[in-house]
């Protein structure tokens, strides 16, 4: 083991540097993390953290009729995504159909509290940032949570 008293001025500066260094790359990673999971205030943040790829993977409830398959997103900045559907006995998500998307906010009921996200097109599907994830719900049913999307391109099927 290297005592730091017995290194040169020199190597001292170095291994504070590299040390400051570490430390520096280390809080901007955790600085980004909580900034990402965070709830957005407005809604150029909020899209700006929903673009990607999302999925909801999660087994289907036969008895619940929403979500009654999975779903990828890629959404992208220009307004647009590529939407998937599939069901858990596809052999894989097939062919996605790009749509455009629209940025949706509003308050929660019960809270008041302000949240953002977007809608599939002019479908009843809509993904709601909250924690750094997309919650599915269905727009017919009064905002009702159903499924939480991950981030990332997921590949559920088996062969």
């Amino acid at each position: 083991m290297i005592r730091i008293g017995s290194l040169s001025r020199w190597q001292q500066i170095v291994v504070f540097i590299v040390l400051f260094i570490g430390a520096m790359g280390a809080l901007q990673w955790v600085e980004s993390k909580f900034k990402r999971d965070s709830d957005p205030t407005t809604e150029a943040e909020a899209l700006d953290r929903m673009v990607g790829v999302w999925t909801y993977t999660e087994p289907i409830n036969s008895s619940d009729t929403f979500p009654g398959e999975w779903v990828k997103w890629d959404v992208r900045k220009d307004g647009k995504m590529i939407a998937y559907h599939a069901r858990p006995v596809d052999d894989g998500w097939g062919k996605g159909v790009e749509v455009d998307y629209k940025v949706l906010s509003g308050k929660y009921t019960d809270t008041g509290k302000r949240w953002h996200g977007i809608r599939e097109g002019d479908t009843v599907i809509a993904g709601i940032y909250a924690d750094g994830h997309l919650v599915l719900h269905d727009l017919t049913s009064s905002y009702k949570s159903t499924g939480v999307m991950q981030r990332g391109d997921k590949n559920p099927f088996t062969k």
